[in-house]
């Protein structure tokens, strides 16, 4: 460490312009200045390998966590395409079941009107054939000669 003397060397005043003297010349005190802090800079070697300690080991972790969240991100983007087949596959048997409901209710709706018509063109045939034979039998008897059953 320099002592107090060599410090204040440094600032050792200059003589006033003019023809330049030996005491008015500044020496080159760059290795003075450079062995001055080397006692500094050596306390701050275990400081600056720390710091590189913490660094490197904030980088691997970095480094950790972006490989656990992509593989994270790769699991989670396979099982919801897993996720989505199976709700595809639900839904098409879902789809498929309410057509076949529907497909049967329709049936049953046909089925059952087409026996509403069977059962009225049966009506609808009987007052016709009652009409028909009532028309006959006018034109073979007449309609004065009825005899009456009783």
């Amino acid at each position: 460490m320099p002592s107090t003397r060599d410090l204040l060397q440094r600032f050792r005043p200059a003589g006033a312009p003019g023809a330049a003297t030996a005491t008015g010349v500044p020496a080159d005190r760059s290795d003075e200045r450079a062995s001055e802090l080397a006692g500094v800079f050596a306390l701050l070697e275990s400081t600056v390998a720390e710091a590189e300690r913490i660094r490197d080991d904030a980088t691997a972790q970095a480094q950790q966590r972006r490989d656990r969240s992509r593989k994270q991100g790769l699991a989670t983007v396979a099982q919801a395409r897993l996720d989505a087949e199976v709700l595809r596959t639900q839904t098409v048997a879902q789809a498929r079941d309410a057509i076949a409901v529907a497909r049967r209710q329709t049936s049953e709706a046909a089925e059952q009107r087409g026996q509403e018509i069977e059962h009225e063109a049966v009506q609808t045939r009987n007052q016709d054939v009652i009409l028909i034979v009532a028309a006959v039998r006018d034109l073979v008897v007449g309609p004065d000669q009825l005899e009456d059953p009783s």
